[in-house]
C-alpha cells in the first residue's frame, strides 16, 4: 500500500491512519517502544504502550536491539543545580 501525502493531512487524520494501518516502513518513537493509539477521536487520543522487563543496567530493553548489542553503560550522575551566595 502506498503511504498517503503525510503533509496534506491534519493531526487527526493522521492519528487515525497510523491507529488502522500501523505502519511499519516509517520510522517513528511510537513503533520504537511499541505505542498503540486505542482510541483517536477530537480532543482526546488513548495511548497504550507494552512494558517490557529493565536489561541488567536497569533501563528498558528495545524491542528492535539485536540481542548481541553490547549493554549501555550507566548513567552518569547528574550535575547539582542550585545558586551559591558569595561571601
Amino acid at each position: 500500500m502506498a503511504t498517503p501525502d503525510l503533509n496534506a493531512m491534519t493531526g487527526l487524520e493522521l492519528m487515525r491512519w497510523v491507529q488502522t494501518e500501523r505502519p511499519t516502513d516509517i520510522p517513528s518513537i511510537g513503533r520504537l517502544v511499541g505505542m498503540r493509539f486505542d482510541e483517536v477521536e477530537h480532543g482526546r487520543v488513548v495511548v497504550s504502550l507494552d512494558t517490557r522487563p529493565p536489561t541488567p543496567t536497569g533501563r528498558r530493553s528495545s524491542p528492535r536491539a539485536p540481542s548481541s548489542t553490547p549493554a549501555a553503560a550507566p548513567p552518569r550522575p547528574r550535575a547539582r543545580c542550585g545558586t551559591t551566595r558569595a561571601s
